[in-house]
């Protein structure tokens, strides 16, 4: 423990704080611009059937869902350890709970649409008896422990 009182500022402080300092418009503009670049580029990559496109996608997804549950991780341990020097960050990383439904949503297209291109043994399922038992969807087996 540390030998000072410090206070973590409130929820309404931090806000205030934000809104005191907004984003500039331009900023704002050159922002929304390059999202729907990188969005136009995503669809055509995936009309023209570029499997590349699809892996982009699946990193994407996993980078950012990895970082959130990180972060709800990371608040649980600070909540269990009652740990009092993280309040400020608890705040922050609890707020990327937000996330992990919208997640959840941004999977569907890769295992419905695109699991041929992120998932190679979908389509060419593996030659090796090994691998084949575990990546071969059409087997009707799950595991090495079912009959």
């Amino acid at each position: 423990m540390s030998a000072h009182d410090h206070t973590a500022p409130s929820r309404d402080a931090l806000v205030r704080l934000i809104q005191a300092r907004p984003v500039s418009p331009g900023l704002k503009k050159f922002a929304l611009l390059l999202a729907v670049i990188g969005f136009a580029i995503f669809l055509i990559g995936a009309v023209l059937g570029n499997p590349r496109a699809w892996q982009a996608y699946h990193v994407s997804w996993l980078f950012f869902t990895i970082i959130s549950s990180a972060g709800i991780m990371l608040a649980a341990v600070q909540r269990i350890t009652t740990a009092r020097w993280s309040r400020s960050v608890v705040r922050f990383v609890e707020g990327y709970a937000a996330f992990l439904p919208l997640a959840f949503i941004l999977l569907l297209p890769t295992l419905f649409i695109a699991r041929g291109h992120v998932f190679p043994w979908y389509d060419h399922p593996p030659t090796q008896p090994e691998k084949a038992l575990w990546l071969n969807p059409g087997s009707g087996r799950c595991g090495p422990c079912c009959c």
